[in-house]
């Protein structure tokens, strides 16, 4: 069986592969790693094997392999995947990305392989882990909206997800403002460079720096206890700071 594991929440796709490893060590079934960006055949047949009628019962992650760039050579290991697996070994694809249409297509299409050549991977699983969109509309507000409304959009999210993965978000949205800010650099899609533009005009570049420096020690405070404060309770601190 095939089984794909994709989105942007890296913690939760973290966790389900986590819970595939174990499953699969208390059953007795060997766990194969492999990095999909660099695969090549010869470690895919080390890893699956050629023997489809006594294939051991093993379990193989491959990861980053579907998002990876396009290429016949990719083509070509999922032609062989879907000729080759056998039925005792699960493939289980951990991406760290939202895949497209296409990128699943290549997987869960029937007509990528006829079906009179495919030996395992008849079955996909797809499991889709993203962050709550209200999380990215928070990071995207802050400084923008009242307080009111970013405390009320704080303590929604707290309710799905935990403290320390939206301060860690928080801390990567003001390092991207700082960078905008600062030499007008971006990685990243057009639209979100607009949006990140938009809420950047409303901080000075020395607002950025004290608030990035108040955040680093927030971190240091969590990991050494060095306040009485829960770190929720030093984000809303920090919010009302904004």
């Amino acid at each position: 069986m095939f089984t794909i594991l994709h989105g942007d929440d890296e913690g939760k796709i973290a966790q389900a592969r986590a819970t595939v490893i174990e499953t699969a060590k208390k059953n007795g079934r060997e766990v194969v790693r492999l990095d999909g960006k660099k695969l090549t055949q010869a470690e895919l047949e080390t890893a699956i094997g050629t023997d489809l009628l006594f294939a051991p019962e093993k379990t193989v992650i491959i990861e980053g392999f579907l998002s990876s760039v396009k290429s016949r050579k990719k083509d070509e290991l999922v032609t062989w995947l879907q000729k080759n697996t056998p039925s005792s070994i699960d493939v289980i694809f951990a991406e760290t990305k939202v895949l497209t249409a296409t990128q699943l297509k290549a997987i869960t299409s029937p007509h990528s392989t006829p079906s009179s050549e495919r030996r395992g991977g008849e079955e996909v699983k797809i499991q889709l882990f993203k962050y709550p969109q209200i999380l990215f509309s928070f990071l995207e507000q802050i400084g923008v909206v009242p307080l009111a409304l970013t405390y009320e959009q704080f303590h929604h999210i707290l309710e799905r997800e935990e403290a320390p993965l939206i301060f860690a978000m928080i801390v990567r949205q003001v390092r991207q403002l700082l960078q905008l800010k600062s030499d007008g650099t971006f990685v990243g899609a057009p639209f979100m460079r607009g949006k990140l533009e938009k809420q950047a005009k409303v901080f000075t570049l020395e607002k950025l720096l004290k608030l990035h420096e108040q955040l680093l020690l927030i971190d240091e405070q969590v990991k050494t206890s060095g306040s009485p404060l829960t770190l929720t309770q030093q984000l809303d601190l920090w919010l009302a700071q904004v």
